[in-house]
C-alpha cells in the first residue's frame, strides 16, 4: 500500500492484505487491527498488487474504490519510507506512519459525519440481523373515561394496523432513533417504535465503509 505523506514528495509503503467479502473490499494493513477502506485513502494513494492476482479480485477492489497498480514482486522490507523525487526531504518512518494514520482517521470521520439515505446512489441497504415484529394487545388498555371514548379506542383495533417510521441506523448497526411518518392507530405507535429501536442491522456502507443511514420501516399489525 502506497500512501502520500502530507504535501512532501515522499510516500509510505506498507504491507497490506486485500480482503474481499460478498458486499465490499477492504484492506488489512500489517500491524493494524481494523479494516481500511478506499474512502480513507488520499487521492494519490494506491495499492500495488501482484500481477498474478485474479481479474475478479482486482475488479472487486476497484468497484470498492481502490486504485490498483500491478507489480511482479512486492518488496519484503516493509514498512518503509521513500522519496518520490531524488532530493525529497522525508520525515522519520514513525512520524510518517502517525501522519498517514491521522489523515485516514480524519477522512473516515468526514464520511461518517454525514447522514445517508439507505439504498440511494452508492449507499448499500442495511441488512436486518435482528428484527422482531411486535404483537398488538387483543384489546386496548382501558382507562377511566366515558363510554364513547372507550368505544373509539376499541374501533381502532379492528382489522389491520400499520405504522410507518424512519429508522436512523448508526455505523454499528444499532437503531439510534426513530421518527413517526404515519400511523393508522395512535395506540400502536409506541409499540412499533419500541420494537424497531431493538432491531439490529449490518449497517449501510459507502465503498465498504460503514455509514449512518436512514431507512423507511413499515410495521403491519394484524389486530384482533
Amino acid at each position: 500500500m502506497h500512501s502520500r505523506v502530507g504535501t512532501a514528495s515522499c510516500e509510505l509503503v506498507q504491507r497490506a492484505t486485500l480482503v474481499i467479502t460478498k458486499r465490499y473490499a477492504s484492506i488489512q494493513i500489517e500491524g493494524k487491527t481494523s479494516e481500511t477502506y478506499s474512502l480513507e485513502m488520499g487521492p494519490d494513494d494506491y495499492l500495488e498488487v501482484l500481477a498474478s492476482v485474479s481479474e475478479n479480485v482486482t475488479k472487486e477492489a476497484r468497484n470498492s474504490g481502490f486504485k490498483l497498480k500491478s507489480e511482479s514482486q512486492i518488496p519484503m522490507d516493509l514498512p518503509k519510507l521513500r522519496g518520490i523525487q531524488g532530493d525529497a526531504s522525508c520525515p522519520s518512518l514513525q512520524d510518517a506512519v502517525t501522519e498517514v494514520d491521522e489523515a485516514r482517521e480524519q477522512r473516515r470521520k468526514d464520511v461518517q459525519g454525514k447522514l445517508y439515505k439507505a439504498g440511494a446512489g452508492d449507499i448499500t441497504l442495511p441488512i436486518a440481523l435482528k428484527q422482531e415484529i411486535p404483537e398488538p394487545d387483543s384489546q386496548p388498555s382501558q382507562k377511566a373515561g366515558n363510554s364513547n371514548a372507550d368505544a373509539n379506542r376499541k374501533s381502532n383495533f379492528r382489522g389491520n394496523g400499520t405504522v410507518s417510521l424512519i429508522a436512523l441506523i448508526d455505523i454499528d448497526g444499532s437503531v439510534k432513533q426513530t421518527k413517526l411518518v404515519r400511523s393508522s392507530s395512535p395506540e400502536l405507535e409506541k409499540k412499533a417504535a419500541d420494537a424497531v429501536a431493538r432491531w439490529k442491522f449490518e449497517p449501510a456502507r459507502k465503498k465498504g465503509l460503514p455509514v449512518p443511514s436512514y431507512l423507511p420501516v413499515e410495521i403491519n399489525f394484524r389486530l384482533r
